[in-house]
C-alpha cells in the first residue's frame, strides 16, 4: 500500500467513524458530503502546510515524536474537532435544524488550531 493510499485509508476512517457515531445516514450524506469534501479537506491540509507539513496525516503522525510531538498532538486534536464539529453541523443540516452552507461559509465556522508555543 502507498503512502497516499493509507493517508485515504486513514481520513476515510476517521469520517466513517464520526458519521456512524452522529447517526447520518449514507444518502443524504453523500449530497452533504461535498461541502465537507470541498471545503474540510483542503483546510485541513493549508493550516497544516503552513508549519510545513505536506498533510494532516502527516502532521497527526508526530505525536509522540520527541521534537515535533507537541505540533502532531496539537494536529490530531484539531483533527478531531474539525471532523466532529464538521459532521454534527451537516446532521442538523439533514434534520432540518439548518441551512446547508456554502463551502466558504462552513469552512469559516471550523475550529482554530492551537499550535504550541
Amino acid at each position: 500500500m502507498g503512502l497516499e493510499q493509507a493517508r485515504y485509508r486513514a481520513d476515510r476512517a476517521v469520517e466513517d467513524g464520526l458519521r456512524r457515531a452522529l447517526g447520518i445516514t449514507a444518502e443524504p450524506f453523500q449530497r452533504l458530503g461535498i461541502v465537507a469534501a470541498a471545503g474540510v479537506k483542503p483546510r485541513l491540509v493549508v493550516v497544516v502546510s503552513g508549519r510545513g507539513y505536506s498533510s494532516i496525516l502527516s502532521a497527526a503522525s508526530y505525536d509522540g515524536d520527541p521534537v515535533f510531538g507537541a505540533e502532531g498532538a496539537a494536529a490530531k486534536a484539531w483533527r478531531t474537532a474539525v471532523w466532529t464539529y464538521a459532521y454534527a453541523e451537516l446532521a442538523k443540516v439533514q434534520a432540518g435544524e439548518r441551512p446547508l452552507p456554502t463551502v466558504a461559509a462552513f469552512v469559516a465556522e471550523l475550529p482554530a488550531i492551537a499550535w504550541p508555543a
